[in-house]
């Protein structure tokens, strides 16, 4: 009796260190929690369950069990409900005040602003018109032939024929090029992504008009239209949206192709050099400037994103969204659509994205029962705590800002190490996504570096096929064009090191180490 006496007293020591042990970890917890400024609602639960061990009497506590018990089941329950989404939109904030000042920051007298042309250009023609295009077959030997080399017009006369029927926006697009100045409204009634498949249809139309120049020895029309694709890329890069500016990459890539083989390949003339050179001299390598100018807009799209965790219906009523991806999986289906591009063949893993299992729909469902105690039930409240994240990145604007030194690199939303981070940082998922939009900026400054390491190889190359004009021969070093190209031009912007040259004989090549700007 004496040891059951015994046992049942160390029994109730053990439980009781237990219990304060568990108390004490809950307490540095809560006490965590308010230093690091944690979601109120989640400090809120910590106390309430500290307040159940320590205040509430010990009766009381089956039923505040059985309560929490029964709150889980109906959470549960409410999970698995079908969803009625009817009168239900994805919240839209208001951004007239940033629009005004952005639209005010940008303004161009409509005479000297070669956006209203494009959009002329594109209100003219439809995607149809461009048939020339859309005939040939990406992948067979006509497009090789037409889009990579020269070509005559008896050799091909349905292109010819699409060349004729679209030539009024060819000459336009040479007018354009005249223009300097180019800012889209920010209310423009043409997307982003509605202009930029324009931009790549008329460069492509331009390169195949190029090669039809060329092979039939209208060399000085085929410069100008060259130098008109130059300025489609530099007008591009003058919008404060990034997506303009990677359109304004991929089209101005297009150029440099076509300009090195122009070079090198054709018998250009000194006086086309010259031409040449005089029409890539205006672009220049100012990223921060470029960089700088998509500061204000980002932070507009980032907010645009955060939205998506807010809906709102035609009472007013703000709720958080049950699917905050759907805006996203809308978005990319009307791509699909409207392209006509498989989008799961380029990258089958979004499959799982755009055609989510059962389960995964309810696992995302069961993420809002998360944000309704880690987000702010006002999404203006979000919005300006993801403006005050973001500007602490102003700093990478600054001309000194070392891009070398990569960022941490952003966990996706969905991981265990975000988890925590949800729990106890009251405003972590405004930073994440502030986050997310910088780790984004270092991979596009490393695409702009890789662009300007071809756009000074081509200046190069330019030097080169000068010198090969006096000289019959190409040169024998680099150090024989010092003096007819810009210092920076011989530099690889990516890792600071010199361009290499070596003179083969009849060729010769010219590369870096992130770029084989002339075949070695």
């Amino acid at each position: 009796m004496a040891e059951q006496k015994q046992e049942k007293k160390k029994h109730g020591i053990v439980k009781r260190i237990l219990k304060w042990i568990g108390l004490s970890i809950l307490t540095l917890i809560i006490l965590l929690a308010l230093v690091i400024e944690a979601p109120k609602k989640i400090v809120i639960l910590l106390l309430i369950i500290l307040a159940t061990f320590t205040a509430l009497p010990r009766p009381a506590r089956k039923w505040f069990w059985l309560s929490v018990g029964a709150v889980v089941l109906l959470l549960i329950i409410w999970i698995f409900l079908p969803e009625n989404n009817e009168g239900w939109q994805p919240y839209q904030y208001s951004f007239d005040k940033e629009l005004q000042k952005l639209q005010t920051q940008y303004s161009i007298p409509p005479e000297e602003n070669a956006a209203i042309l494009y959009n002329q250009l594109m209100e003219r023609y439809d995607a149809n018109d461009y048939y020339i295009i859309d005939v040939v077959d990406w992948d067979s030997d006509t497009f090789d032939k037409i889009f990579r080399n020269p070509w005559r017009s008896e050799d091909y006369p349905e292109i010819t024929d699409g060349l004729k029927h679209i030539q009024g926006a060819i000459d336009t697009l040479i007018e354009i090029s005249e223009i300097k100045q180019c800012i889209f409204p920010i209310n423009d009634p043409y997307s982003p992504s509605d202009r930029n498949s324009a931009f790549r249809r008329w460069a492509r139309l331009l390169v195949i008009a190029i090669n039809n120049d060329i092979a039939e020895g209208r060399v000085d029309k085929a410069i100008q239209k060259f130098a008109a694709i130059l300025q489609m890329s530099r007008h591009q890069y003058k919008q404060p949206t990034l997506i303009d500016f990677l359109n304004g990459i991929a089209v101005e890539s297009i150029a440099l192709y076509h300009f090195n083989r122009i070079i090198i390949e054709r018998k250009a003339l000194d006086e086309h050099l010259n031409i040449i050179e005089k029409a890539s001299q205006d672009i220049k390598d100012d990223w921060n400037s470029i960089y700088a100018n998509t500061l204000e807009y980002d932070k507009l799209q980032a907010a645009i994103e955060l939205a998506n965790y807010y809906e709102i219906n035609a009472k007013g009523r703000i709720r958080l969204s049950r699917d905050p991806w759907a805006q996203l999986r809308s978005n990319f289906a009307e791509l699909q659509e409207d392209t006509e591009i498989d989008i799961e063949q380029i990258n089958p893993a979004i499959t799982d994205f755009l055609y989510p299992s059962y389960l995964k729909r309810k696992l995302t469902k069961a993420e809002t029962i998360l944000h309704w105690f880690i987000m702010p039930s006002d999404p203006e409240k979000a919005a300006t705590i993801l403006y005050t994240c973001m500007d602490n990145y102003y700093f990478m604007a600054e001309p000194d800002f070392d891009w070398k030194k990569q960022p941490q690199e952003v966990d996706p939303f969905n991981t265990w190490s975000n988890l925590y981070r949800l729990m106890f940082y009251n405003t972590h998922i405004e930073q994440l996504i502030a986050d997310k939009c910088v780790e984004s900026n270092y991979r596009l400054h490393d695409t702009y570096l890789r662009t300007l390491t071809m756009r000074r190889g081509s200046r190069l190359l330019l030097a080169i096929k000068q010198y090969y004009n006096q000289h019959s021969d190409w040169p024998p070093d680099l150090e024989s064009i010092k003096s007819a190209a810009p210092a920076e031009a011989f530099i690889d912007p990516v890792t600071g090191n010199q361009l290499q040259y070596e003179n083969h004989g009849e060729r010769f090549s010219l590369y870096g180490e992130t770029a084989n700007i002339w075949p070695k």
